[in-house]
């Protein structure tokens, strides 16, 4: 220091100043708030800083305040030195919210940042199958899809695999539309939106060809599952039916196949004499030889005369 007056002279004296390196605490970068379906893993991306640390002392832990949408251990650490990466996966099927609390110390001092994961359940589909043999060897087949995410999901397609052996009949009356038949590979396949919480109703009819055994193969439903415009779950439909069903051929002269023979089958047959188009069992072919005509209306009646 020098003081100095007027007339030109000075004092000086040196005064001493020690700098003493006080420990600094580290620094986290902020992290965004994440949104996300649930399943679906998500990468979150941060940097971590210590001037008077290295980065090998540095401890991070992570904690998250909802077990039920994500527990700790689905929440994975990875990274070197600043920049590091947080993987967390959701909890399937669970829609919410959870605050995350990233923790960095370095032994004496400590930083932290919370951020905020949101979870939505997606389109979560569901399809219950039922089938069941009405007369004439016709089955019915009927299968609810439900949608019980939280998200509408648009162009699912459910697709059943017709048995070997039967046909598509047509749709039911009270069935969706969107019903498309592929006789080649004998599917039955459906096209449609379902929104949130929403049910599609699809109903439709198999004609059995001939008697034995049906076993039906697992239908399947396929979806977005992301909202990306791309079909990339699929998911078995629940059967509430036997695997295999038992289609009995109908007796002779049972031309309508209901388990008896009536004067609505001899009726029939002259239906189908006159060239009218009817809905018969070939295999109530009295004489064998592969029509229905005179010979089981001549059968029908003797056996009506018993």
């Amino acid at each position: 220091m020098r003081s100095t007056d007027q007339n030109g002279a000075s004092f000086e004296r040196f005064i001493a100043l020690t700098v003493r390196n006080t420990p600094d605490p580290p620094l986290l970068s902020d992290i965004a708030n994440v949104n996300t379906d649930d399943d679906v893993p998500e990468s979150v991306k941060f940097t971590v800083r210590d001037q008077d640390t290295s980065y090998d002392y540095l401890r991070i832990s992570v904690k998250s305040d909802n077990a039920a949408v994500l527990p700790d251990a689905d929440i994975a650490l990875s990274g070197t030195g600043a920049d590091r990466t947080l993987t967390i996966t959701p909890v399937k099927g669970k829609a919410g919210s959870a605050k995350i609390t990233v923790t960095v110390t370095d032994g004496e001092f400590t930083a932290e940042k919370i951020f905020t994961l949101t979870v939505t359940a997606g389109p979560g589909l569901r399809a219950i199958v039922r089938v069941q043999i009405a007369a004439g060897d016709i089955l019915h087949y009927s299968v609810s899809i439900t949608n019980d995410g939280d998200r509408d999901v648009a162009g699912v397609v459910f697709t059943v695999p017709l048995p070997e052996g039967t046909e598509y009949a047509g749709s039911g009356k009270r069935s969706e539309s969107g019903i498309t038949y592929d006789s080649e590979s004998n599917n039955v396949e459906w096209t449609g939106d379902i929104p949130a919480g929403g049910t599609a109703e699809i109903a439709f009819d198999i004609r059995v060809k001939s008697g034995g055994s049906i076993a039906f193969s697992d239908a399947e439903i396929a979806y977005d599952s992301d909202g990306n415009g791309v079909n990339d779950a699929v998911r078995k439909a629940d059967n509430e039916t036997d695997a295999d069903l038992s289609v009995k051929d109908c007796m002779p002269g049972d031309i309508d196949a209901d388990g008896e023979i009536t004067l609505g089958d001899a009726v029939t047959v002259l239906q189908i004499l006159s060239g009218s188009v009817a809905e018969i069992c070939l295999d109530a072919d009295v004489n064998a030889d592969g029509q229905i005509g005179i010979a089981e209306a001549v059968f029908i009646l003797n056996e009506l005369s018993k």
